[in-house]
């Protein structure tokens, strides 16, 4: 009797609790800038009776992906039971027929609103910097968003074949990736597994502009005649010197720019590249207004070269013997580079030139098409460049479109300055070090 009694209680505490917390699966579609439309699931608790939920993603992301060690680290130590998730809503609070909390991720925090309806969730993730819209349709049960381990096939063979020095794929670093990528996207569930996976595995990887993702950014970020906000803006400091803070460069750009070197009067003339990430070869068209005579600045090496010289770099007699590339479209970049793999550039001096001290401000940001200008300018007498090394980011990316809308971006090319040198994970390395935060104050200093 005291076994039954003890069932039915059981039973009972059951029925209360089911009653007041539901569970449901969703699956989320978000347009997220530079990864594009990604797929993935969440899991919201939500319990009625407290009128709060919680939401995660899956919990076995960061579980799959971590050491032994650091696992158990999170399963001892872990503020909650979600957190192999990579996305968490904490605190959540239902409102009427809306729901309402903070969405935690590894890029960044969110504020979370969105409406429900019987079987979906339409809302935005906002912060002070964006707004996103995303929507969430119920579903029964996970299962694989896409064929996952056909796109690691995929990535795979577009790399071989599109890599600038196909050699590199069997270094050691490149050998860990792929069998880690590999393992990681043959037991991804959604988009998000695999994206995170992929950042994950690439931090240990020796080489630059390696990206994955669900658009093609670059192509949108180097649209000629595109309507974009300006990579750039100008100010006179004072009578004694002026600033052009550079966070991209661009060909569209270009005119622009030049415009205001060539008008600048102050005496003193600050560039400020530490958060420029790159862009194109744009960048070394503004080292024209400091020259008086024309200069070869150095030449990028692609798959083509490579696999018929391997890694003997050109003798001086055969970069003389090839017309540099001067100015053209970023599409006249590249055919060049894939028909020759080779592409030497030239700089030729504008015909304005600015005549005042320059200064360039660098950190560990400065990278990419940004390097090679810094490179340039300190090693011609043209700048004095002060604050950090440079990131040593410095290859040629094209994307490339594997299968269900994936992009693949790669480093189709190598630089080398005119004499040689490589930059990529090298850098340059300034005239006077100090902390980029203090590198504008630093050169205000010394001007005065």
């Amino acid at each position: 009797m005291r076994k039954r009694l003890l069932l039915i209680f059981c039973a009972f505490l059951f029925a209360i609790a089911t009653q007041a917390t539901e569970k449901n699966t969703y699956l989320v579609e978000l347009d997220y800038p530079n990864l594009g439309k990604i797929d993935f699931y969440m899991t919201f608790e939500m319990d009625k009776d407290d009128h709060s939920f919680l939401a995660y993603s899956n919990k076995k992301t960061l579980y799959r992906l971590l050491p032994f060690y650091q696992k158990m680290y999170l399963k001892l130590f872990g503020k909650d039971k979600k957190n192999g998730a990579v996305l968490r809503i904490l605190d959540g609070k239902i409102k009427s027929d809306s729901l309402h909390g903070k969405l935690i991720s590894t890029i960044g925090s969110f504020n979370f609103a969105a409406s429900k309806n019987i079987d979906e969730l339409r809302g935005k993730l906002y912060n002070k910097n964006i707004e996103l819209d995303f929507t969430a349709k119920k579903v029964v049960e996970k299962t694989k968003i896409s064929n996952y381990n056909k796109l690691f096939q995929n990535l795979q063979h577009t790399l071989r074949n599109n890599i600038y020095n196909p050699k590199i794929l069997n270094r050691e670093d490149w050998d860990d990736f792929m069998e880690n990528l590999q393992a990681s996207l043959s037991n991804a569930t959604d988009d998000l597994d695999v994206l995170f996976a992929f950042l994950y595995h690439k931090r240990n990887l020796k080489t630059s502009h390696v990206f994955l993702s669900k658009t093609d950014y670059l192509k949108s970020a180097t649209t000629e005649n595109a309507t974009i906000k300006p990579n750039y803006d100008f100010r006179k400091i004072d009578n004694s010197a002026s600033l052009l803070e550079i966070t991209a460069f661009s060909l569209n750009d270009k005119k622009a720019i030049s415009k205001l070197v060539k008008n600048c009067k102050t005496p003193n003339l600050i560039i400020d590249l530490r958060d420029c990430s790159g862009g194109d070869f744009s960048s070394l068209l503004l080292a024209s207004h400091f020259i008086e005579e024309e200069k070869m600045v150095g030449y990028f090496l692609g798959n083509k070269y490579y696999k018929n010289y391997g890694d003997q770099l050109p003798s001086e007699k055969k970069i003389k013997n090839i017309t540099p590339f001067t100015d053209g479209t970023l599409n006249d970049f590249f055919t060049e580079l894939h028909d020759n793999g080779i592409l030497v550039g030239k700089v030729e001096p504008a015909a304005t030139s600015y005549n005042g001290k320059v200064f360039l401000l660098t950190s560990n940001k400065t990278a990419s098409a940004a390097e090679p200008l810094a490179f340039f300018m300190k090693e011609n007498n043209l700048a004095t460049l002060v604050g950090e090394n440079t990131a040593g980011a410095m290859l040629s990316a094209e994307s490339f479109k594997l299968e269900n809308s994936w992009f693949l971006t790669l480093p189709v090319a190598n630089y080398f300055t005119i004499d040689n040198r490589e930059l990529e994970q090298i850098g340059v390395k300034p005239d006077i070090e100090t902390k980029a935060e203090n590198a504008l104050e630093k050169v205000k200093y010394l001007i005065k």
